[in-house]
């Protein structure tokens, strides 16, 4: 037994370089350094790893402003720091070429949703305060991205040691050289070993609980991750839903129109051939027929050229039709396949929490080491100084209870060992399952982003056959314009007769008018010549001279002249009235006689205020100025007959219609000249 024991003694020795190199990594696992404290340090600073952003800060200033980009096939979550205030072309160069180099996707290939509502920014900056998700142009090939994308960010599998760890304390060194010297009993030379099984249970724990660390704050990325994946894809999808939503308001304006032009269409084909009989049938006005050299309707309009238009109507009708069934089609296929998208649920929504109490149980199971270390540590070493120590008597009975307990405690830490083991297992599954899970988040992700990009090309399409369908609507409107002529034509000519007897009652009455208003004019004209000569007889001679010169030069001179010109219209065709004409309307009051027959009363009031007037004194016979300088007569004015009928050419005439059609207009126009008198 002493030679077995001394034996694994120098084959744990021998061993101990071998156990560093291979736990070269774990060399912090000791005892010493993993208090409560250190531990809790070891795993701020790991989640401090694990949250740095992928690319080096920036020096940060008041210039700067930071976006938040999530990638949308791996869900990695970077801050790109943008300097300068101003969000120009510069910017957003530097922008791109950041994106480009964190995410590995060429410029080109880049795809920047902002939102809500998401957009596509492929030349400008999303507004401020937008969510921002990173898409490769590139998912939308037929390539398919690598099953184990994920599973190999896996941290590798965990390698226990199977001897314990180099003790560095001193005073347990020199304990067990001292021991191991001494002459001492097998049942003894046992107790070292209770030390030892406990430290490799401890260092055990220790490394599965820091592998768990590691492990749990990777799920918990990918929980994040795969969030961010189903909210790239809500992105994608609520800017497809946008995009439809506008080319479906389009398209059912559309099919409005062309309902309502179907309905309209089908009326004219299906009442054509009446419109046509009913136009052979009804007789032309014989002062019309008689300038068309056709007595029926009919000769109005190119009869025989008709029937072979109306069947390229009825083809056009019966085309456009079906070419809107095969839009019908396509838009509720779109529909359909637009509302299928949709965000699949994330499976098992709490691993990151199931993972985050796996590391809490494997924590509590290495304290608990701990604690077992420390006990049998400070038992072994007061039993060890008691053994090699000659004056001390030998406690066998008391070292057999003490051997007892530690056994017991071994086996205790064997189970928790176990315990420990089992839960590292279950957190491996658990990392394996999530990393599957993101694998299938970027497969998908790719997938719909794809199908979302045919839905695109297919919206794109439907636009262009909207639009086409548009014109084709328009120009069928133009054509059936004529056959809606047809239709109406009947009654648009005796709307056209009742047309010409109303403006021929105009003109007539207008003249009838303008006639009386001349010579009314012309009454007044001469009765003011008249009064002013009376005054000029009676009182003119009694004026100074400075009342013809400054106060009033024109007291001896006649009223102005005055000429009425009438602006016609030409002549046009006169129809004689029947007893469906319409009545005249009533006389309309005209502002241009009102206005004169006011003008008129004021001027005789006027002249018999001069009447009743004090006459002025004169000088001498001398100063009396003559009756009337000398000033020109006013011609006579021609009769009404004699006025030139003008018509405005189109070019002088404002009032032209969208059709280039002249509308012609009367003008009247009172022309007052001053004459020129000195």
């Amino acid at each position: 037994v002493i030679f077995i024991i001394i034996s694994v003694s120098r084959i744990e020795i021998v061993k101990r370089s071998t156990c560093q190199e291979e736990s070269s990594e774990s060399s912090t696992l000791l005892l010493l350094m993993n208090s409560p404290r250190s531990r809790a340090r070891s795993s701020d600073q790991v989640n401090r790893k694990e949250n740095e952003p992928s690319i080096p800060e920036l020096i940060r200033t008041e210039s700067e402003e930071s976006i938040v980009v999530d990638i949308a096939e791996t869900g990695e979550r970077h801050i790109i720091q943008v300097q300068g205030r101003e969000r120009n072309q510069d910017a957003y160069a530097f922008f791109t070429h950041k994106l480009e180099l964190i995410s590995g996707i060429p410029k080109e290939s880049l795809i920047i949703l902002g939102g809500p509502p998401f957009k596509s920014y492929m030349r400008s900056f999303p507004p401020k305060g937008n969510q921002v998700f990173l898409f490769d142009k590139r998912a939308l090939s037929s390539a398919k991205p690598s099953k184990v994308i994920f599973q190999r960010m896996l941290a590798p599998s965990v390698t226990l040691p199977v001897t314990p760890t180099q003790v560095l304390d001193d005073e347990l060194t020199q304990l067990l050289t001292k021991l191991q010297s001494a002459s001492i009993s097998p049942l003894h030379s046992t107790l070292p070993m209770y030390e030892r099984h406990l430290m490799l249970h401890l260092n055990k724990a220790q490394i599965l609980v820091t592998y768990a660390r590691k492990t749990v704050s990777q799920c918990e990325n990918w929980a994040a991750a795969r969030e961010r994946q189903r909210g790239a894809l809500g992105a994608a999808i609520g800017n497809l839903m946008d995009h439809l939503q506008r080319t479906s308001v389009d398209y059912q304006n559309m099919v409005t129109a062309l309902t309502e032009q179907q309905a309209q269409g089908k009326r004219l084909l299906d009442g054509f051939d009446d419109a046509m009989r009913l136009l052979v049938e009804t007789p032309l006005n014989p002062t019309i027929a008689a300038l068309l050299g056709g007595d029926k309707l009919a000769d109005c309009i190119p009869y025989d050229r008709y029937a072979p238009y109306v069947d390229q109507c009825r083809t056009s009708q019966q085309r456009l039709a079906r070419s809107a069934d095969d839009m019908h089609v396509l838009h509720d296929h779109l529909e359909s396949s637009a509302h299928r998208l949709g965000v699949d649920d994330i499976e098992d929504k709490g691993n990151a929490e199931k993972a985050r109490s796996m590391l809490t149980s494997q924590e509590n199971f290495l304290h608990v080491a701990e604690e077992l270390y420390q006990g049998v540590r400070r038992e072994v070493m007061a039993h060890v100084t008691v053994l090699v120590d000659p004056s001390h008597p030998d406690p066998s009975g008391v070292l057999r209870r003490v051997l007892d307990d530690m056994e017991k405690v071994r086996l205790r830490s064997e189970e928790d060992l176990v315990k420990l083991t089992a839960t590292h297992d279950q957190l491996v599954s658990l990392s394996l399952k999530m990393a599957e899970m993101m694998d299938q988040g970027a497969t998908e992700v790719r997938a719909k982003v794809a199908e979302i990009s045919t839905i695109q090309r297919s919206i794109v399409n439907l636009q262009q056959h909207v639009k086409l369908r548009n014109e084709a609507l328009k120009q069928q409107r133009e054509d059936f314009g004529h056959l809606e002529m047809i239709h109406r034509l009947p009654k648009e000519v005796s709307l056209f007769e009742q047309e010409l007897r109303r403006r021929h009652r105009h003109q007539t009455h207008f003249g009838d008018e303008v006639t009386a208003a001349q010579n009314h004019l012309t009454e007044l004209y001469r009765q003011e010549v008249e009064a002013r000569e009376n005054y000029l007889k009676d009182h003119g001679r009694y004026l100074p001279p400075c009342f013809s010169t400054t106060v009033c030069p024109s007291i001896f001179q006649k009223p102005p002249r005055f000429r009425v010109e009438l602006a016609n219209e030409p002549q046009g065709l006169i129809l004689a009235e029947d007893e469906t004409t319409t009545p005249p309307p009533s006389t309309p009051s005209y502002m241009t006689r009102a206005a004169a027959l006011q003008r008129c009363a004021e001027l005789e009031a006027e002249i018999e205020l001069l009447k009743q007037s004090a006459p002025p004194t004169y000088e001498s016979v001398e100063s009396i100025p003559p009756l009337f300088q000398s000033v020109e007569e006013p011609p006579p004015l021609p009769p009404l007959e004699e006025i030139k009928e003008t018509t405005l050419a189109p070019n002088d005439d404002p009032a032209i219609d969208s059709a280039g059609e002249t509308k012609t207009e009367t003008k009247t126009e009172i022309v007052t000249e001053i004459g020129n008198f000195s």
